[in-house]
């Protein structure tokens, strides 16, 4: 095969025979042609598969293949990359993965057999997910990672829990309802189903403020449901709260991240709780809406969260309240507020850090004038967590514990955890 043939085979919709000669890191499979990739979903090293060429992307292709699963919309949703492969290989894949990271992102070498994996047995049937997010085309609503460009039907995800399902439901049911003027001013709808069903519009840009908020209320209507909308960034309405942890209560809106997979979640909680010593003091730097720092507060550990979230830094001192622990959370970035805490004199056992997906940087560099002698890294992304590793080596942190937590089983995302210390 070659470039010509491959795209010729995509415009007429033809079938190419194709052998896996291996892996992406995302777990695709790799057919490669001299300089031409063509990666397969849910394909594995070794197979020769029939399938269709789906994208291009110069001199790039994904294909879709035709394996049976039990998942209905598997050969247009790229969502659950290891849908076939078992448990056992799963885990294997991704502490592969989480070593590669580290040592090409670091200075650091981790063996594979040092790689903790975290994860919960049960979620590998699926049915996790409580959270998610559908994008508007014209008059569709769909994943927002479509294979294909026909529309995926959310509430058949495998990886849903029953009452997310029956939301999405819900909200196709009102969204064919919805007149057509409403939905064209419309980018997204984001979804919840925690002890309250959560809803929140993202309007387009240049839809004026009351036609956003007239939306929002007639997409009430028929789900009736209280709709939140966000407009230019803002949310228009107060935003509504739901329950995402019940003990010790943590409560949390479509506004301020939390974690979409609710079993996968509680297990990390669970085996983070382990890693907290009473009377220790601890500051996190992103600490969202206080989950990890109210962890830490229910082992007896001394917290002070910091964040550039107003949102979310409301929500942390409601959450601390609402478990009768004394913490305190200051809405400010993680350089000014570490710088702050160094000129104060402040002082902290262990640092928590806690980022999204893009690493901390040179705040780090400040943690030893903190008296830090720990820091504990959740690393949605293990590519920015191994750079920010890098910066923690440069000021004397060594390599303790390094652990791949699975909070999305099936697809090829991997939480690394890890836990330095000051070396001696």
């Amino acid at each position: 095969m070659d470039l010509d043939s491959l795209e010729t085979a995509r415009i007429n919709g033809e079938t190419v025979r194709l052998k896996v000669e291996g892996q992406t890191w995302r777990g695709e499979g790799l057919a490669v042609f001299g300089d031409v990739i063509v990666t397969i979903h849910g394909a594995r090293t070794g197979e020769t598969i029939d399938c269709t060429i789906a994208r291009q992307r110069g001199r790039n292709f994904m294909a879709v293949s035709r394996f049976d699963t039990d998942c209905p919309q598997f050969h247009r949703c790229p969502g659950c990359q290891l849908w076939r492969w078992t448990p056992e290989e799963e885990r294997a894949f991704k502490s592969q993965n989480i070593v590669e990271i580290i040592a090409k992102y670091s200075r650091f070498q981790v063996a594979l057999s040092d790689i903790e994996f975290v994860d919960s047995a049960s979620a590998y049937a699926g049915n996790y997910r409580r959270r998610g997010r559908l994008n508007v085309r014209g008059e569709d609503l769909s994943f927002a990672n479509s294979l294909t460009e026909t529309p995926i039907d959310a509430s058949l995800c495998r990886v849903l829990t029953s009452a997310a399902a029956n939301l999405c439901s819900r909200i196709s049911l009102a969204w064919s309802s919805l007149d057509p003027e409403y939905k064209r001013g419309l980018v997204a709808i984001e979804y919840a189903a925690l002890d309250r069903d959560l809803v929140r519009l993202t309007a387009r840009g240049d839809l004026s403020r009351n036609s956003a908020l007239e939306t929002a209320h007639a997409f009430g209507e028929l789900l009736d449901l209280d709709v939140a909308v966000v407009h230019q960034g803002k949310d228009l309405i107060t935003p509504i709260v739901g329950i995402v942890r019940e003990s010790p209560i943590v409560r949390a809106s479509l506004g301020a991240w939390f974690h979409p997979a609710k079993e996968p979640s509680e297990m990390l909680y669970r085996h983070l709780s382990e890693m907290f010593q009473p009377g220790e003091s601890v500051l996190e730097l992103g600490c969202g809406i206080g989950t990890l720092s109210i962890v830490a507060a229910t082992n007896g550990a001394k917290v002070v969260g910091m964040d550039s979230d107003r949102q979310a830094i409301d929500l942390a001192a409601g959450n601390a309240d609402d478990n009768q622990l004394d913490l305190e959370f200051i809405c400010i970035d993680w350089t000014r507020g570490t710088r702050k805490f160094a000129a104060s004199g402040a002082r902290f056992d262990t640092a928590v850090v806690n980022p999204m997906r893009e690493p901390v940087g040179e705040a780090l560099r400040l943690l030893p004038s903190l008296g830090v002698e720990r820091v504990i890294y959740l690393a949605p992304s293990p590519t920015a967590g191994a750079k920010d590793m890098d910066v923690l080596a440069d000021v004397g942190f060594e390599m303790q514990r390094t652990a791949a937590v699975n909070l999305y089983p099936r697809t090829y995302h991997t939480l690394l955890l890890a836990e330095l210390v000051q070396k001696k």
